[in-house]
């Protein structure tokens, strides 16, 4: 990771709270209910994006989180083709781990929900996950779905 990363659990957070910051992307944890939210501020680059990757699947991993909100919208247009072997490579290292579900919030992006369904479905086949994704189009009907965040 380079100079733009900043990881904070200040005063102003509480304790079960971990927040990771760069200049384009943002995520926190909040530990008490295994969740991870992350949003993507300014498009990456494919370095960005891989190095983003390989953060969240150590940080999924190093923290038992099961449940992961993914706001994508700001990777609408971002190439297809540089997804998805990353995400491809993400999958893979996630099976077996905690994680119980993602729910990706994106804009109605057709061949980007094709490309992120494709992986899904061709890791369920191959490899033995019971990890359920899903895709949004909103931060609410994301979190309904995964049923944790309290009102």
């Amino acid at each position: 990771m380079g100079k733009s990363v900043l990881v904070r659990n200040t005063l102003m957070l509480p304790d079960n709270i971990l927040e990771v910051e760069k200049i384009n992307f943002r995520l926190w944890i909040d530990f008490d209910v295994k969740l991870m939210y992350t949003e993507w501020i300014l498009k990456p680059s494919a370095e960005e994006y891989q190095e983003v990757c390989n953060l969240c699947v150590k940080l999924i991993r190093r923290h038992a989180v099961e449940c992961w909100i993914a706001d994508s919208k700001l990777l609408t247009g971002f190439p297809t083709q540089v997804q998805q072997p990353i995400l491809h490579q993400v999958a893979l290292s996630l099976l077996g781990c905690s994680l119980k579900k993602i729910a990706r919030i994106i804009e109605k992006d057709s061949e980007s929900i094709i490309m992120f369904e494709n992986i899904s479905s061709s890791l369920k086949e191959r490899h033995i996950s019971d990890i359920e994704v899903e895709q949004f189009i909103t931060f609410e009907d994301a979190a309904d779905w995964i049923g944790m965040i309290r009102g």
